[in-house]
């Protein structure tokens, strides 16, 4: 990315000088050389590819219209014309090669050039950079030729440029590959930061990986909990990180049988505001595990609202959602024959702001009775009747969906009518429907909530 500025002075001079560059060449006369017949093939390999190239824009007049700009269409001519062209000559022309490294140096070329052409239309090759890759592509056979390595040439370019040169598939046995390969690797990570772990995986031996890895942890906390379990190098790399305590903490998760229930809560374990054994004790208990998780729902909403996202959040939800369904929902579904009495017990010892994350959060899955008879009474009694207390206190989490459930149970015209002061109902809806301002009052926004 640092070197993007040094491609547009390059594309700012070539510009400057394309007028005079017009008028000095004249790319219908090629230049020629009689190669020798046990080479013909390979110089015929890279006129098809040069005569592919430029009839990408669908029209055979030797000349690629790629850009509304012209000058920018006669370099990529030139280019593929007149540059490629020169290139083969010296080849042909070098005396100091043997026919042996003339036939790889030109099958390097035919490589790129077939490279590029099936790469441009999906976006992994950018057309724009194909002087770059021609320049580059002959600095490589250069460096080659010297005994240098070609990672100089490849390490200031942008990755698609490299790619492309190493798509020549003549330089493995050159000092520089392995390491021009790590730098690509390292570029393509961070172009595609979200990928960085399945790229890994695959390449576990770069000597960057576990500064990647420490890197975007945080970011990516569910596929570094994932990775770390994996009987693989890459699992064993995770692992053998000792620097990091948010790695240290993923790793201890994973490997634990109760994995899946620490992983909510990593932003507070990392931070030290709970303990593996404050967690242990919470999930012997089904109510105190479902109570932290709400705790700590809450906790973190007060800080998604001060711009300070948790990590796991999502993840932290999701186990509210499953907890909420599988402990409490279902039991009480499952006993709409049984008394009131019986089939609420299980509630009772919830607060208001738990019912209420029970019953948002199983939308479509909680039965009428059991919203209607059981969770949405016993909610708005611990609460003492103040719906506007319970949203304050939960900062307002999920109530589209708690507004559209209550108009769906009707019950949404009682909660409304908790708040002490009128306009605060109005005002509330106001917010859900967005617009309503316009309209007659609160009766328009317990329409527009039973609709949705």
């Amino acid at each position: 990315m640092t070197s993007m500025p040094k491609y547009l002075v390059l594309w700012t001079a070539f510009l400057a000088f394309s007028s005079s560059l017009a008028a000095q060449l004249d790319l219908s006369s090629a230049i020629t050389i009689k190669p020798p017949k046990n080479r013909e093939l390979f110089h015929d390999y890279i006129d098809k590819e040069q005569k592919d190239l430029l009839g990408a824009d669908g029209k055979t007049d030797a000349q690629l219209n790629y850009s509304a700009n012209d000058e920018v269409n006669l370099l990529l001519t030139n280019s593929i014309g007149k540059t490629v062209d020169e290139f083969q000559y010296n080849i042909e022309a070098d005396s100091t090669l043997d026919h042996r490294l003339k036939v790889n140096y030109l099958t390097g070329m035919s490589n790129v050039l077939k490279y590029v052409r099936n790469n441009w239309k999906s976006r992994k090759v950018n057309l724009l950079h194909l002087p770059l890759i021609i320049d580059g592509y002959k600095e490589c056979v250069k460096a080659d030729r010297a005994g240098t390595s070609i990672s100089t040439v490849i390490s200031p370019l942008p990755y698609d440029v490299g790619t492309a040169l190493l798509a020549a598939n003549i330089f493995a046995s050159n000092s520089g590959y392995q390491t021009s390969k790590d730098q690509l690797i390292l570029k393509y990570c961070v172009l595609h930061p979200s990928t960085i772990f399945v790229t890994l995986k695959d390449n576990p031996n770069v000597p960057f990986a576990d500064s990647l890895i420490k890197a975007v942890a945080r970011k990516y906390p569910a596929q570094l909990y994932t990775y770390s379990q994996a009987n693989n190098k890459l699992g064993a790399l995770i692992r053998n990180i000792k620097d990091d305590e948010f790695v240290k903490a993923v790793t201890r998760m994973a490997r634990s049988k109760s994995g899946q229930q620490y992983f909510p809560f990593l932003d507070n374990v990392v931070k030290g505001k709970i303990t593996f054994e404050e967690l242990d004790a919470a999930e012997k208990d089904s109510v105190q595990y479902f109570r932290l998780l709400v705790k700590t729902q809450m906790d973190y909403m007060q800080r998604a609202i001060n711009k300070d996202t948790a990590i796991a959040f999502r993840e932290l939800t999701a186990k509210l959602e499953k907890k909420a369904k599988d402990v409490f929902v279902t039991t009480i579904n499952g006993l709409h024959t049984e008394t009131d009495a019986i089939r609420f017990r299980c509630l009772q010892p919830l607060t208001a702001e738990e019912l209420y994350y029970l019953a948002v959060l199983t939308d479509g899955l909680i039965y009428t009775s059991s919203y209607t008879n059981g969770v949405y009474p016993l909610m708005m009694k611990k609460i003492g009747n103040r719906g506007d207390s319970l949203l304050l206190s939960l900062n307002f989490d999920h109530y589209r969906k708690f507004i559209s459930q209550a108009a769906a149970y009707n019950t949404l015209g009682n909660f409304l009518s908790s708040f002490p002061r009128h306009e605060e109902a109005t005002d509330l809806m106001k917010a859900f429907v967005g617009g309503l301002e316009k309209t007659e009052g609160l009766e328009d926004g317990v329409d527009v909530a039973d609709s949705y």
